[in-house]
């Protein structure tokens, strides 16, 4: 939603949110604002997980907040991290970590605050 002065933003985060249809269609990626060093955006799962031995690996570093729902992510390292809703993760730009796990119900909602 645009306001009245055309240089702000307003919106709802949450009723402004989409969802994948199933486990078989990629999450939703919905950028909020970004910036030359900054990109905030709000990622919807509803049973998505990194696929086979995929590791995903970003030249940024990523926090994360998960506002409903539950995942798991894992990391090359071997640690693993079970949240819920109302956990945040810090990701280090070039750490190798993927998805094992995100519930549909409810459908998992994240903000997600990339930087570098």
């Amino acid at each position: 939603m645009q306001a009245k002065n055309s240089s702000l933003q307003t919106g709802n985060f949450f009723r402004e949110s989409q969802f994948p249809k199933d486990k078989t269609f990629p999450e939703i990626f919905s950028g909020l604002f970004e910036s030359d060093n900054l990109v905030i955006e709000r990622i919807t799962s509803n049973g998505q997980t990194t696929p086979g031995d995929e590791w995903l690996e970003e030249n940024f570093n990523e926090w994360v907040l998960l506002l409903q729902g539950e995942s798991k992510i894992k990391l090359l390292s071997g640690e693993e991290y079970m949240i819920q809703s109302g956990d945040y993760l810090f990701i280090p730009a070039n750490t190798k970590h993927r998805v094992e796990f995100t519930s549909s119900k409810p459908g998992c909602i994240w903000l997600a605050i990339h930087y570098k």
